[in-house]
């Protein structure tokens, strides 16, 4: 099953238009639209994705192409154009993939490894006795976005998905089954982390001397179960941070964002 056939029809007003300062101190105005996941936006998902996942070296096409399809419940905003498809841009992705649907692709199993090799003793127990053990209930939570975008549109990407959320809840035609598949016990977050640095020398101090773009990243190592750093290959400046998220928390937090 790639969606439900009655998907919540987007709204024609559903876009955002905002006036900006930009890097030059200008004024811009820029309008942004929620768009239903589409593999029109492959290209510009992968490259949306690349720092996050820089660690990955298998089968991440399939997961790509997992969100593209997951129309029913996830998130993308960006601009759409038909008649120049190569204008089809998105700045910004939330959804969340069942990780029984990742084992289904094969992309799983070789996460699962990486990070049982990476974590300490404590986290590799709980991943393999909570979250591995139950793929069906778990989540693999993908959020993010260019580093640029104005953080007032945030608040409405976590609105849009939690409409999906209800929607599909309440009012879409789907089965039981296909409704089990959204309703996650834990969630498996990666994000990336930027150590500052002094006089040109990069200071690790550990998680507390990380920087987020993303200002919901804290908030979310607050509430983690697991949290776990891991050094990434791109530069010492940069730090994958991994975390399990309480589904119920990151709902929590979702439902505080928009109030």
């Amino acid at each position: 099953r790639q969606d439900i056939t009655n998907k919540k029809p987007k709204d024609g007003n559903d876009d955002i238009t905002i006036e900006y300062i930009n890097n030059e101190n200008d004024f811009q105005e820029v309008t942004f639209d929620f768009l239903e996941p589409d593999d029109k936006f492959y290209l510009t998902l992968k490259q949306l994705l690349r720092k996050t996942f820089c660690f990955v070296n298998w089968n991440f096409d399939s997961v790509l192409q997992m969100i593209c399809n997951q129309k029913d419940f996830g998130i993308f905003l960006g601009v759409e154009d038909d008649e120049t498809p190569e204008e089809n841009i998105i700045y910004a992705v939330l959804t969340i993939l069942n990780l029984q649907r990742l084992q289904n692709i094969g992309f799983l199993p070789q996460l699962r490894d990486f990070l049982l090799s990476r974590c300490d003793e404590q986290a590799v127990q709980f991943l393999n006795n909570s979250v591995f053990s139950d793929c069906a209930s778990n989540g693999l939570l993908v959020n993010e976005r260019v580093l640029n975008l104005p953080y007032v549109v945030v608040p409405c990407i976590f609105q849009q998905l939690m409409e999906d959320k209800r929607f599909f809840e309440e009012e879409a035609e789907a089965t039981d089954e296909e409704k089990a598949e959204f309703m996650f016990k834990f969630l498996l977050y990666f994000t990336v982390g930027v150590y500052k640095t002094e006089d040109g020398a990069v200071k690790d101090n550990g998680l507390s001397g990380l920087v987020f773009s993303k200002a919901e990243d804290e908030k979310f190592m607050q509430k983690a179960l697991v949290v776990q750093k891991i050094a990434l290959p791109v530069t010492e400046e940069y730090a994958l941070v991994f975390m399990v998220l309480k589904y119920d928390d990151f709902i929590n937090f979702a439902h505080k964002c928009v109030a």
